[in-house]
C-alpha cells in the first residue's frame, strides 16, 4: 500500500480490535509471583490481570522463573496492556485527523510549517506499524 495514512488507519483498526478483544487490564508483572503450568512442576514468570491473589488471571507466561529475559518479556507485555494500546491508538488517530484536516486546507505562514511536519510524522507512525515506502 503506497499511502501511509491509509496503511496506518488499517493497522490502527487491527490493533484497536485486538486490544478490545484482549483480557481487560490493568496487566501487571510481579517478580515475586509466578504461574505454574497445569499438570507440571514448571513455574514461569507471568503477566496477570484482574484482582491480586488467587482470582488473578494469567494472560501470558514468558518462561523460566527468575530468568532475566523472561522477566524483561513479562514486564514489557504488562506495560503494553489493552488500555495502553487504546491510548496509543487514540493518539495516532488524532495525528491522522490533523493530517487529513491539513491536507484539505490551504495554509500559509506558520500553519504551512505545521503541515510540513505532519506528513513526515504520519509516514514515521506508519513505519512503526510495518509500512514501507516502495
Amino acid at each position: 500500500m503506497s499511502d501511509p495514512a491509509a496503511y496506518l488507519t488499517k493497522a490502527l483498526d487491527r490493533r484497536e480490535a485486538a486490544a478490545k478483544a484482549a483480557t481487560p487490564g490493568p496487566w501487571r508483572h510481579n517478580p515475586d509471583k509466578h504461574w505454574r503450568k497445569p499438570g507440571t512442576s514448571w513455574w514461569e514468570e507471568a503477566v496477570f490481570a484482574g484482582p491480586a491473589g488467587p482470582d488473578a488471571t494469567c494472560v501470558a507466561g514468558t518462561g523460566e522463573t527468575d530468568d532475566p529475559q523472561s522477566m524483561a518479556d513479562a514486564h514489557h507485555i504488562a506495560a503494553h496492556d489493552p488500555a495502553w494500546t487504546l491510548r496509543d491508538v487514540a493518539t495516532k488517530r488524532w495525528a491522522l485527523a490533523e493530517y487529513e484536516r491539513m491536507a484539505s486546507a490551504n495554509y500559509t505562514g506558520a500553519e504551512t510549517a505545521s503541515a510540513d511536519i505532519i506528513e513526515p510524522l504520519i509516514r514515521a507512525l506508519a513505519e512503526t506499524e510495518g509500512w514501507t515506502d516502495g
